[in-house]
């Protein structure tokens, strides 16, 4: 799957989340133990705004080196070192902003979030799995980016 496919999927899931929260009710922690719908749960709408946000700055970053790199590989341009750890550390940040969105989806979803019928849960497992991969390791991504900002040679030669 590519990024950007992995990137729809996951934005995708937003309307899933908002249209459960808006149907479904929970008791609240009254003395009168009144029923409200989820989606007036301040905390709900929270999650859902920074995954909203995390997802959208993940997409628009990955869809913007991606111009860049058919940019100047069309007009037959080597691409510099520079800007290739800089797309290394796009790349990974964009896999952590990605976790961080499906979280707090998984959070928004409540118990039926880990469902198997439910897709949130395989969208997480997903992508922690694509996280575990060596090449989005933001660590890393964030050592390359780093030292070659700084004008040092790079000492990973897999970017």
């Amino acid at each position: 799957m590519t990024a950007e496919e992995y990137l729809a999927r996951v934005r995708a899931l937003l309307p899933a989340v908002r249209d459960r929260a808006s149907h479904a009710e929970q008791l609240r922690p009254t003395p009168d133990e009144t029923f409200s719908r989820v989606a007036e749960d301040p905390f709900i709408q929270f999650r859902l705004a920074e995954a909203a946000s995390d997802i959208d700055a993940a997409r628009e970053r990955t869809l913007s080196n991606f111009a860049e790199m058919i940019r100047l590989a069309s007009a037959g341009e080597e691409i510099p070192l520079t800007q290739r750890a800089r797309y290394r550390w796009d790349a990974a940040k964009g896999i952590d902003w990605s976790v961080k969105a499906i979280d707090r989806l998984l959070d928004a979803s409540g118990g039926r979030g880990i469902f198997l019928n439910n897709p949130i849960q395989r969208a997480w497992r997903d992508i922690h799995a694509m996280r575990a991969h060596a090449g989005n390791n933001t660590e890393k991504a964030a050592a390359i980016f780093g030292r070659s900002e700084f004008g040092l040679p790079p000492t990973d030669i897999r970017f």
